[in-house]
């Protein structure tokens, strides 16, 4: 029963240690319980914000209808798929010296004639 006791009394110290190291981390951090209580909250949120974010264009001009690709694939005979269609675009856009065929058929188009590239 003695052991027991000790135990106990040992137990209960080694809590009140742990109590008071956390306190002492939370003063050093200078963190309250409400916050990381929010943090485990947000945590998964985070993750799946850093997760989809690598998903989409960064850019929201470059989020178009799905529609009209598979349009345009239908003209053209050749599935387009639009993440490729935006990184070719975007190396020609970086990189316009290696591309000057290209840059020299786009350029002449008027915004309102884009007729010119379907035309055969």
């Amino acid at each position: 029963m003695n052991d027991v006791i000790k135990q106990r009394n040992n137990l209960i110290n080694k809590n009140k240690q742990l109590i008071e190291e956390n306190k002492r981390v939370y003063l050093q951090h200078k963190i309250e319980k409400s916050e990381i209580e929010e943090y485990v909250e947000e945590k998964p949120l985070f993750l799946q914000y850093k997760r989809d974010k690598n998903r989409y264009p960064k850019y929201p001009e470059w989020i178009v209808n799905q529609y009209l690709f598979e349009e345009a694939s239908k003209k053209i005979g050749t599935k387009i798929e639009p993440q490729t269609l935006y990184k070719k675009l975007n190396r020609i856009y970086l990189f316009p010296n290696k591309y000057p065929s290209i840059i020299k058929k786009i350029m002449p188009i008027d915004e309102n004639d884009w007729d010119i590239l379907t035309k055969k």
